[in-house]
């Protein structure tokens, strides 16, 4: 039986569908090369803060970092990728601390928002300001006259340490989240990393009961 006639179109069917193989694969390639590139082009674009500078408090033990310059809502979701959040100053103390360090030619955003908008520019604008970290300290240290809501009408829901030189240095001010003020030094976030201390009676029955299991296991060996 001559099989000729019917090989030469399976030979045919299993030629199309190698090509459109090679045709979908060859496009898939494509496509993710294309991906690849635009994620490539929009990283580079978009401006995330990095790590600048970095100190250890030796009041609290906690890293705090200085990012690169950027708006409030780029440096806290920097923060919350580091595991932390920008910082929850606690303290006159803790805020000297940072200001001294990086203060210098420096605006540094902290933790501090006000999540109510319309809120008005006095003493409610004031009482509604928050900790990013949900940190429950009650220090404030506005400047005289902060903060303002720009007046009731620009929207100022974020809290930074004005820069040494300027009238109110050390002191907060409340801005609108951008990067820039005009006439003072670019904004810089200063994010808090904490090293939270186990707790020691907690510490002290995990290792008891460690040595505990370890004797037991050792004393049926010997039994």
């Amino acid at each position: 039986m001559d099989h000729s006639s019917n090989s030469l179109p399976s030979f045919r069917a299993r030629l199309i569908r190698r090509n459109t193989m090679k045709s979908k694969y060859k496009h898939i390639k494509h496509l993710l090369i294309f991906t690849v590139l635009s994620w490539c082009i929009n990283y580079t674009v978009v401006a995330v803060p990095v790590v600048i500078d970095q100190a250890v408090n030796p009041d609290n033990s906690n890293t705090y970092y200085l990012l690169s310059s950027s708006s409030w809502i780029d440096a806290q979701t920097a923060a919350v990728a580091m595991g932390g959040n920008l910082v929850a100053v606690s303290s006159l103390a803790e805020n000297n601390w940072i200001w001294n360090l990086w203060g210098n030619n420096r605006d540094l955003w902290i933790g501090l928002y006000d999540p109510i908008t319309g809120d008005g520019s006095g003493a409610q604008h004031a009482a509604d300001f928050l900790w990013s970290s949900g940190d429950s300290s009650t220090y404030r240290n506005w400047r005289p006259g902060e903060p303002n809501n720009g007046g009731g009408g620009s929207a100022e829901y974020f809290a930074y340490i004005l820069a040494q030189g300027l009238d109110g240095g050390g002191q907060w001010n409340d801005w609108t989240g951008a990067a820039t003020v005009a006439g003072q030094p670019n904004l810089y976030g200063v994010v808090e990393v904490t090293h939270n201390v186990p707790d020691r009676t907690s510490t002290f029955f995990l290792t008891f009961s460690a040595i505990s299991i370890v004797v037991f296991i050792s004393r049926k060996k010997m039994a």
